[in-house]
């Protein structure tokens, strides 16, 4: 069933992916029909490609499964493919990335997971935490923890930082809530947009202060000994 909300587009390791939503907008212009692993899209023009699902951990904000999207046949350009989905409002691009987005942890190149797993380079000393470090932590994390929401960091002065979580309708992005990180310990939180329950309210609040916690300090008794 057609619907109004733009799928994803995302490219990793130069290779163009989209999700379930996208193939699903794809169907209002496109023929498109199941193959093995996959499904097959064909367009107006009769140019086709294939789109292969990848199994794996889900990423920043996709909807449903996962797909790589691969020629079908000699001559098909792929970039010209994936601008025409993009230009008819089918997909937006999500994120491009160098390598397999994962969460933070022990193989992270952000400053906080340089000093908390032990592999910061030569020059770098370790010691305080950043407000910039703590932010991309926290920033790169929030779409794992905290579902539903599009996470946006703003540099507060003197120190510290702001964390902006929006609502997406559509094309449209709203604020839902501003978190305004001046230390670890000091935290103010303005809600826009309140959850629909005060439980789920409670839920994001726990998880992003978790998050500044290990942003500023560490995990807790991360790789500690028992």
């Amino acid at each position: 069933m057609a619907t109004s909300s733009h799928g994803a587009l995302f490219l990793v390791r130069g290779r163009p992916y989209v999700d379930s939503q996208a193939l699903q907008n794809l169907t209002r212009a496109h023929t498109v029909s199941r193959v093995e692993g996959g499904w097959r899209v064909q367009g107006p023009d009769g140019q086709s490609i294939v789109c292969l699902e990848r199994k794996g951990a889900p990423l920043p904000m996709q909807s449903g499964a996962l797909y790589e999207v691969q020629k079908s046949r000699a001559g098909t350009r792929l970039v010209d493919t994936c601008a025409s989905w993009l230009a008819s409002g089918a997909a937006e691009l999500r994120g491009k990335f160098a390598d397999w987005p994962t969460q933070c942890g022990a193989t992270c190149g952000c400053g906080p997971c340089k000093q908390r797993h032990g592999h910061a380079g030569k020059g770098e000393h370790s010691g305080v935490v950043s407000d910039e470090d703590a932010a991309h932590y926290v920033l790169d994390a929030v779409p794992f923890q905290v579902r539903g929401y599009v996470p946006e960091t703003e540099k507060r002065t003197p120190s510290g930082f702001f964390l902006h979580l929006y609502l997406r309708d559509g094309d449209e992005e709203q604020r839902a809530v501003t978190f305004e990180i001046e230390s670890k310990s000091a935290v103010r939180i303005t809600w826009l947009v309140d959850p629909t329950t005060a439980t789920r309210r409670s839920e994001i609040v726990r998880e992003i202060d978790l998050l500044i916690q290990q942003a500023y300090d560490g995990e807790e008794n991360d790789d500690d000994p028992v």
